[in-house]
């Protein structure tokens, strides 16, 4: 009898091949299968040749780089010692994020995949690539993809008997927030949450979790005005830090969103700006997951709390950037109106694919799908509620 187990393993390095492997293990559930969720290097490898079915989803970076969270995987694949049967018991799927304006496009995606079947393993579903230059972004790619996977899993796996594909659940929060009302008299932590002491001043060696905080010193579009793409030179000053790259490596920016358009947003959304965030907490959706942001502590490059709702949002959260089709699929669970939420559903369906491109291609954002649908979310003493990062 197959088991009903299904392992989803990704190596991301921005966090979209995550959401992918996150939203293939709710998937999962939904058709009885039992997943366990995980990022390549937290996973124990040397137990994969006692798992039957696994779904890699990982992303390339750079110049055809495997990302942060997938070296030790995969320099421990790539031991020339392995059996070339080490893997075979193993059923496998690989579905790969990348950019194909790079010469080597889903470049991770594609050894991966000849790696396993270099030690034996047998794929079950053809590989899958997601282009962001796709009208629907990656999107385009990885629909058809996941149809294809779960009708293939059913075959080799077939539903239990009596059990039927069950409807999508109201997603489990991705943080718990404390707040309390404002209070004019408390003296907060002083925003920017980046003081000008700190840039550029560090003298130790730098890695991802000690980054040096290089300033912005030039920021100019370099596409053609008329042109639907913009395309910038972003200058940055990393003084005599020493710090060496190459095109194409990977830098992490701490924006800050307009603050008038912020505001606009909580007015919309019937919040209070001064309301005051105590605490928040990240729930975890696998053992990666074990932050937690407590009162003292930091988050979105050092946004200290407790903290105003305004700074949260003016720093903490990317409200205006453009949602995905899970997003819609959320926002379903929370209106209180059913037109509206046969509108939502629509654009997650293959007959809105149409629609959701036009959307994408008007700039719909966040904070607009939010202001335009109205959605029963409330501020209270204590309360959880869903976040679209």
């Amino acid at each position: 009898k197959m088991s009903r187990t299904l392992v989803v393993l990704y190596g991301s390095q921005t966090g979209t091949s995550k959401e992918v492997a996150e939203r293939i293990s709710r998937e999962a559930k939904r058709h009885h299968f039992v997943p366990h969720l995980s990022s390549l290097d937290k996973f124990p490898v040397t137990s994969l040749p006692r798992h039957k079915l696994v779904i890699f989803i990982c992303s390339t970076t750079g110049q055809g780089e495997v990302p942060d969270n997938m070296k030790a995987f995969w320099h421990f694949l790539l031991r020339k010692n392995l059996p070339s049967n080490s893997l075979s018991n193993l059923g496998f799927g690989v579905f790969g994020l990348g950019d194909s304006s790079y010469p080597k496009y889903n470049f991770v995606a594609k050894r991966l995949f000849r790696r396993l079947e270099g030690l034996g393993a047998k794929p079950f579903i053809e590989r899958g690539e997601g282009d962001d230059q796709h009208s629907l972004g990656f999107e385009g790619g990885l629909e058809p993809w996941l149809s294809s996977l779960w009708s293939t899993l059913l075959k080799i796996s077939p539903l239990p008997p009596g059990k039927d594909i069950l409807p999508p659940e109201k997603p489990s929060p991705i943080y718990s927030i404390k707040t309390s009302p404002p209070d004019p008299e408390r003296c907060l932590p002083t925003l920017p949450y980046l003081s000008q002491e700190k840039i550029g001043k560090e003298k130790r060696s730098f890695n991802q979790t000690n980054p040096y905080y290089a300033k912005v010193i030039a920021n100019e579009r370099i596409s053609d005005p008329s042109s639907e793409r913009d395309v910038r030179n972003v200058v940055f000053d990393i003084g005599d830090s020493g710090i060496q790259y190459s095109p194409g490596d990977v830098v992490w920016l701490l924006p800050r969103n307009p603050k008038r358009a912020t505001e606009d947003f909580i007015r919309s959304m019937g919040w209070d700006p001064f309301s005051i965030i105590e605490e928040l907490r990240l729930q975890p959706t696998d053992q990666d997951d074990s932050q937690s942001q407590q009162p003292g502590t930091s988050v979105g490059g050092g946004l200290v709390f407790p903290c105003r709702l305004l700074d949260l949002l003016l720093f903490g959260f990317d409200i205006f950037g453009t949602p995905n089709r899970f997003f819609f699929e959320c926002l379903s669970f929370f209106t209180t109106s059913e037109l509206e939420r046969e509108r939502l559903l629509y654009f997650t369906s293959p007959s809105g694919q149409v629609l959701f491109s036009l959307s994408l291609s008007l700039s719909l954002s966040l904070s607009l799908s939010l202001s335009r649908f109205s959605l029963s979310i409330h501020v209270r003493e204590r309360w959880t509620c869903w976040i679209e990062v």
